[in-house]
C-alpha cells in the first residue's frame, strides 16, 4: 500500500473533479468553474502527471517497454499498471 500510495491518492482527487465537475455541469453544460474547481482541476492534472512518470519508470525499470509507452500516451493505463499490475505483493 505504501508504495502506490500516491497512485491512490491522484486516483482518488481525479474522481473528486470528476465528481465535481459532474455536479456543476447537472443542469447543462456551462463554462462556470469556481476558483476551487480550477485548483482542484489544476492538483488532478499535477498528480496524474507524476503518477505516470512513476508509473512509467517502473515498467521501464521492469523491462516492460510496452507498459513504459501506455502509461506515458494514456493516463488511465498508469493508475492500472500502478495500482493493478506493479503490485508490491505480487
Amino acid at each position: 500500500m505504501r508504495r502506490n500510495a500516491l497512485a491512490w491518492i491522484g486516483l482518488a482527487i481525479t474522481l473528486v473533479f470528476f465528481s465535481y465537475a459532474a455536479y456543476v455541469t447537472r443542469d447543462g453544460p456551462t463554462s462556470e468553474l469556481t476558483a476551487f474547481g480550477a485548483t482542484l482541476l489544476y492538483v488532478t492534472i499535477a498528480v496524474g502527471l507524476v503518477v505516470m512518470v512513476q508509473a512509467a519508470l517502473r515498467a521501464y525499470h521492469a523491462g516492460n517497454r510496452w507498459w513504459a509507452a501506455l502509461c506515458i500516451f494514456c493516463w488511465p493505463a498508469a493508475y492500472i499498471y500502478a495500482l493493478a499490475i506493479d503490485r508490491p505483493d505480487a
